[in-house]
């Protein structure tokens, strides 16, 4: 299932970000950051990741460093953007409810990385949706992708309940807003692109919770 972040390849040389310093990388795994060398045939070992992250405070997996030296190993310009599609369509795809990553391509030194950022749900539990709410649902513990227990599940639902709670309209039209942002905020910023979502930008893109929502909805 191809999702609305395909943009073409010409655009991706464009978006390559040299944010990111292999300083940061050497702070290790964390909370709200997991590296991966490779894409794994067994999707589940990043979609659950993104799970955990979704139920959590978010954060970001990043593609192209060992997890274990946390050496900077990248990709090729060739195979980059076929595994770019392959994460942002592989997390979509496999959560429920769906995950919207983040994504971009970060440049450290000489070596293009992938970065797929994963925000903090509204609609929180979420899980794997093959596997169900009760044996697909993750959490992030120390720094460690963990299967929830089912008290964790009920609080995730208390959290959820929040934002079903209040007006759902505010809600709808900043999550709405956050994926016009997803398509067009690197394009206007580097390719000079406007469209009618720059409205949104410093408003919305700050928000990361559900309190954040509700507090400025």
């Amino acid at each position: 299932m191809a999702g609305p972040w395909i943009i073409g390849k010409y655009a991706y040389s464009a978006l390559v970000r040299d944010d990111m310093t292999a300083d940061e990388l050497k702070k290790g795994e964390h909370e709200t950051v997991e590296f991966k060398q490779d894409i794994s045939k067994d999707k589940d070992k990043y979609t659950k990741t993104a799970v955990a992250f979704a139920n959590a405070a978010g954060g970001k997996i990043i593609f192209g460093v060992e997890d274990s030296s946390w050496a900077v190993v990248g990709f090729s310009d060739d195979e980059v953007f076929r595994k770019y599609d392959t994460i942002a369509n592989s997390i979509f795809d496999a959560c429920e409810p769906s995950i919207v990553p983040v994504m971009t391509i970060e440049e450290i030194e000489g070596k293009k990385i992938i970065v797929a950022e994963i925000r903090s749900g509204m609609t929180k539990p979420y899980y794997l949706r093959k596997s169900g709410m009760m044996d697909g649902t993750y959490v992030r513990i120390a720094g460690v992708t963990r299967k929830a227990e089912p008290y964790m599940i009920k609080e995730l639902q208390s959290v959820g309940m929040i934002a079903e709670s209040v007006d759902p309209q505010p809600l709808m039209n900043i999550f709405k807003a956050m994926i016009k942002l997803q398509l067009t905020a690197e394009n206007e910023r580097i390719l000079g692109i406007r469209t009618n979502s720059h409205d949104y930008d410093d408003k919305y893109t700050k928000l990361k919770t559900i309190p954040d929502i509700i507090k400025n909805s």
